[in-house]
Parts: C-alpha cells; structure tokens; sequence
C-alpha cells in the first residue's frame, strides 16, 4: 500500500511539473508568472531551463531571476550561460542575479562577466567581485579600473577600497 501511495504522490508530481512547464507557452504573462513560480518552489531546474528557451525574452529573464532564488552550482551554470542570451537585458538580468549571489564558490562565474564584451555584464561581474573578501582579485580589479566605462571603473574601485578597508560591521 505505501508503494501504491509513492507512486501514485510521483505520478501527480510529474504530472503537474509536465502542466506547469507547458503554462510557460501560454500567451498570459499571469499564468506564465505563476507557473515560473511554481517551479522555483518545487526546485525544478529542468523546467526553469526550457523556460531559458523560451522565445518571449520576459519568459526568459523571470526564469533567470528564478534561477537564482535557487542558488546552487547548476543554477548558476545555467545563469552564466544565459550571459551569451540574445536579448540584452536577459543577460543583464542574469548578471545581475550572479552579482547578488556573489559566492566565493561563484567566482569563476563572475570572472566570466567582467570578461563580457558589454560594459553592463562587466558591472555587474565588477559589483559582484565587490562584494567579496578575495585579495587575490586585486590584479583583475586594477585592470577593471581602466575599463571604457566609467560605472564599471567605479565598481573596480569600491572593490579595492573593500580590499584594502574591509566594512564595518
């Protein structure tokens, strides 16, 4: 009986994920929100990716935010590729979401931004190398500080200011 019952619990949970990810292609943003949600809340990366796919861009940068309210390695793989995003402000978004996760363990992640050809991408990879206690960064920060862009030359210097005068608190 308790085989049945598990079984039974799988199938309805399968059968909802298969419901939710096809909300995604539904044309209501209210119903494509909710089943992005829902999604976060049953940690379904897998249907978080095919919202990646997605050919509205809305679609696509909501699943990048959600994405990162997981947190974890292969959300933050998916983020990092989401950077290469035709639309812009997807992958703005998704550096944008790797800057506030801003993890040691997310480094390599944040290096790939600051390595982006878009001053925005490098902004945020820049804001988020700020907000960590890293000393070994400071050659890459310096580097920053001669970048085109005068918001990312600001982000490269408050991270060296954190280096040398790490905040109170």
């Amino acid at each position: 009986m308790r085989l049945y019952a598990y079984l039974c619990s799988r199938l309805g949970l399968y059968l909802q994920l298969r419901r939710l990810r096809r909300a995604l292609a539904s044309p209501v943003r209210e119903e494509q929100a909710a089943a992005i949600q829902a999604l976060v809340s049953l940690r379904d990366i897998r249907g978080l990716r095919r919202a990646l796919r997605a050919t509205d861009p809305w679609v696509r940068r909501e699943a990048t935010k959600a994405l990162a309210q997981l947190r974890g390695a292969a959300a933050a793989r998916w983020l990092v590729r989401t950077l290469d995003d035709e639309d812009r402000a997807v992958a703005h978004t998704a550096a944008e979401c790797l800057a506030r996760l801003a993890e040691p363990r997310l480094l390599w992640a944040l290096r790939r931004c600051v390595d982006s050809e878009d001053w925005m991408v490098r902004y945020f990879g820049a804001m988020g190398l700020a907000r960590l206690d890293a000393p070994d960064l400071r050659p890459l920060l310096e580097k920053l500080q001669h970048d085109e862009h005068a918001w990312v030359q600001g982000a490269a210097n408050l991270a060296l200011r954190r280096l040398v005068q790490p905040p109170a608190g």
